[in-house]
């Protein structure tokens, strides 16, 4: 059973952008989370299905919009968990978005 993606990724969105808002979530179908909040005057969604890496969309102030994937990890499923790889890949694209935001 896979964990609930909020559960894994909110402490660390709240790690990397302490100064953020609350955590919005929506969901769709197929199970797509979209998990929004703001840091500065930047609206960042983070999105998430069940068998692909998270995605993000970032809104500045001035409405102008960025998307960021990053490409899945290759890691060995006997090793890495679904959960611990869904981790991994969350960090890393908080990452990168923390660089963009810089």
């Amino acid at each position: 059973m896979i964990t609930d993606f909020q559960k894994i990724a909110e402490p660390l969105i709240k790690a990397k952008f302490p100064s953020g808002s609350t955590v919005k979530r929506t969901d769709e179908c197929r199970g797509v989370v979209h998990l929004d909040f703001e840091s500065d005057k930047t609206s960042i969604r983070l999105s998430w299905e069940p068998y692909g890496p998270p995605w993000a969309q970032i809104t500045d102030a001035q409405g102008g919009v960025e998307q960021i994937r990053t490409a899945p990890l290759k890691v060995d499923d006997v090793l890495v968990s679904p959960d611990m790889k869904t981790e991994m890949e969350t960090k890393n694209l908080l990452n990168v978005i923390e660089r963009r935001l810089k």
